[in-house]
């Protein structure tokens, strides 16, 4: 195993391991991508947990361009219907894989040589390397894809990502992908507004997000760090996407609010499913006709009764009108810090019309 590459291990049992090139800051990356503190062994291996080892291949990747794999099977555990009927990819039957139901990601890792046994201890191991393609990642923003299809876009339902063929990269370099996002935003408190509640922004900076402060690849660039960095799943009720049912994954700000100096500070960017945000955004829904499908939802996932929803509901808006009083100044200091280019927000007395407008489709 090179100590110039990193690479992971995915043990029969247990959690699964991974090594990395000596530097503190890929040390800070990691912990970031998983979202979570580090166990680390004496040998400086990492313990990673298995449900989450597809989602750090795929990081290391891009990061590094190749990871080399190891995954362990039982030599002498036959394959049957519980394995060919499995999701996802995590497979230790003597099949290696091949016959597993999920398995879709490790498919598309070639085998360095033929699997071989480790020792006399009955495992059979595999030696798999995740390589960054000859595709140029792109960074199309939804508005734009079709256009960027038109110019010989494909998209990767894997990676859920835009990318250019070699051939066509010269009529797309307009959507060309720039570094990507670091997940560990400064500043960023990750434990804010944790749960489901109703988060309403006060009328004075209605339709005046992040979203609107960013040029759309740049926002393609944080929601997909976001989606990315959340697993592929909402961090509340930990539903993943559901097209057929327009469920989606969101980003969605969590701010703090400081009456004495009417500053509006961004505190954490966070995914959610579409019926979370939609909960979280409670009176937009009501605008909308959709508030009885929020206060379902929020009772569902919270366990709250009917009637202490309905008071939750009651106190939110009370800080609403309360907020609303006030014409907040924008802190956005989160992202300017990350190296993000913002557009000046809309200036106070601008705000109203914008929603106004919004609202109205004017």
């Amino acid at each position: 195993m090179t100590e110039r590459l990193p690479w992971v291990l995915r043990p029969v049992d247990g959690p699964a391991g991974c090594r990395l090139p000596a530097g503190d800051e890929h040390r800070a990356w990691l912990t970031g991508h998983l979202g979570e503190a580090l166990t680390t062994d004496t040998r400086g291996v990492h313990a990673i947990p298995r449900e989450r080892l597809v989602h750090l291949v795929r990081g290391l990747t891009e990061r590094f361009q190749r990871v080399d794999v190891f995954l362990d099977h039982r030599d002498g555990e036959p394959c049957g219907p519980r394995c060919r009927d499995a999701a996802g990819d995590d497979c230790v039957c003597s099949c290696l894989g091949r016959n597993h139901g999920g398995g879709e990601f490790w498919r598309r890792c070639p085998d360095v040589a033929a699997p071989a046994l480790v020792g006399d201890s009955g495992v059979r191991r595999r030696h798999l390397i995740s390589t960054a393609t000859g595709r140029i990642w792109l960074d199309v923003p939804f508005e734009d894809k079709d256009e960027a299809k038109r110019n010989g876009a494909r998209w990767d339902a894997t990676a859920k990502r835009w990318y250019a063929p070699g051939a066509a990269a010269g009529g797309l370099a307009r959507w060309a992908a720039k570094p990507p996002v670091s997940e560990l935003l400064p500043h960023e408190d990750r434990g804010l507004g944790s749960g489901l509640f109703v988060d309403l922004v006060p009328s004075s900076c209605w339709f005046t997000n992040v979203r609107s402060c960013v040029a759309p690849a740049d926002w393609e660039r944080l929601r997909r760090m976001i989606v990315t960095r959340a697993g592929g799943r909402c961090e509340v009720c930990h539903a993943g996407p559901d097209p057929s049912a327009k469920v989606w994954l969101e980003a969605h700000e969590r701010w703090t609010f400081d009456a004495a100096s009417r500053v509006q500070r961004l505190g954490r960017l966070i995914c959610l499913c579409t019926p979370c945000h939609t909960v979280t955004h409670f009176g937009l829904a009501g605008l909308r006709g959709r508030d009885r499908e929020a206060f379902s939802h929020l009772v569902a996932v919270t366990g709250m009764t009917e009637a202490q929803a309905r008071e939750h509901v009651e106190d939110a808006f009370r800080q609403w009108r309360e907020r609303s009083r006030i014409t907040w100044s924008l802190d956005l200091s989160m992202l300017t810090d990350a190296g993000i280019t913002l557009a000046p927000p809309p200036e106070p007395g601008q705000r109203a019309a914008i929603a106004d407008d919004t609202l109205t489709g004017h």
